[in-house]
């Protein structure tokens, strides 16, 4: 495989390479879809883990965000960014597959064990990846399309990801039903799956092109390029409250599937659901906080997504009250809706001010 860099990129070149992008955006999104949120989370409990261990699964993701220090680096040493975005995004997808296959080859004693570290692989391998793959896209598109066509990629991404969380669900429901004392071969294949689709987005990232990075003018340290940015006050206001943030969504969010799927005993079809419902409110909203946010402030934003969403905790915590009856599962639906539209508002506002 080569990794060649170009200088200079002609529209032929552009229109195809973000057409790959494109590609690249739904497949790598239905391989996340398949292994994570309420997939993960029931994969875990069926593998035997206690809540406990959910709580520290939950944790990986915001720990492992700390290997992007490592991204830099790589990217600020070796300069070449697709090679290094596809070397990781590669490791992390052989991650899934290691996973896929872990009921075959290690005993259940040691499932969870396993399952936990071939997760802090991929999500270390995937941090470091998109790392790079965040420097390269922000060369690669124009800045003037930059929030356009992300918003075209994220828009394409999440109707594949409404109708393949239906099917995975379903694919479920029905091994459950069918085999049930081989229930856990289903999340195995659905990792294989998410695996195959994670390759085909590979296949695609390969295809984009590379533009050579700028040379600064005056070359920093690394230290002094990783600290420079905490010297702005605001900046480190963002950070304190995206650790806070990301802390508290990660703490409580598996949580919810466990009550739903444990407590009250829902189908995982109707938890998906739930999941699909607060995706198309968070939809549906995007475009209404960006026009806010243009024509207020993105911290105006911050202020009515973030008290909208500690409701929303509020009222999953009065589910117990109405005892598994339609009052409840409208409850519920009210829920997973407010949730969606507060966390898509502060997803949007976080991008625009980072």
């Amino acid at each position: 495989m080569r990794f060649l860099l170009k200088e200079t990129l002609t529209q032929e070149d552009l229109k195809k390479g973000l057409n790959n992008v494109l590609i690249d955006g739904f497949t790598s999104q239905i391989m996340v879809n398949l292994t994570t949120g309420t997939f993960l989370i029931s994969f875990a409990l069926i593998l035997g883990a206690s809540t406990l261990i959910i709580g520290i699964l939950s944790t990986i993701p915001a720990l492992c965000q700390l290997s992007q220090i490592f991204g830099i680096f790589l990217v600020e040493r070796i300069r070449k960014r697709k090679l290094i975005t596809f070397s990781f995004l590669l490791l992390y997808r052989v991650s899934l597959l290691l996973i896929a296959f872990m009921p075959f080859f290690i005993r259940s004693d040691f499932a969870i064990l396993f399952f936990m570290l071939f997760l802090t692989f991929r999500y270390l391998f995937a941090s470091i990846g998109h790392t790079a793959w965040s420097s390269w896209m922000h060369d690669l598109i124009p800045k003037n399309e930059l929030g356009r066509f992300f918003g075209k990629r994220q828009f394409i991404s999440s109707i594949f990801i409404l109708f393949t969380s239906l099917i995975a669900a379903n694919f479920i429901e029905f091994w459950k039903n069918n085999y049930v004392e081989y229930e856990i071969i289903s999340y195995s294949i659905l990792f294989f799956t998410a695996f195959i689709f994670g390759m085909i987005s590979l296949f695609y990232i390969y295809k984009v092109p590379e533009p050579i990075m700028n040379l600064r003018e005056n070359k920093l340290k690394f230290s002094k390029l990783l600290l420079n940015p905490l010297k702005n006050k605001n900046y480190k206001h963002l950070l304190g409250f995206l650790a806070f943030w990301s802390f508290g969504t990660n703490l409580i969010i598996p949580f919810f599937v466990i009550y739903l799927l444990g407590t009250l005993n829902f189908s995982l079809t109707f938890v998906v659901i739930l999941t699909i419902v607060s995706q198309i409110s968070s939809l549906l909203f995007l475009r209404l906080w960006g026009r806010l946010a243009d024509i207020y402030s993105n911290k105006t934003i911050f202020k009515v997504c973030c008290p909208l969403f500690i409701i929303c905790i509020f009222l999953f915590s009065l589910s117990f009250i109405f005892n598994n009856s339609i009052f409840l599962v409208l409850l519920l639906i009210i829920t997973y809706l407010l949730i969606g539209i507060s966390t898509s508002g502060i997803v949007l506002s976080t991008g625009n001010i980072s």
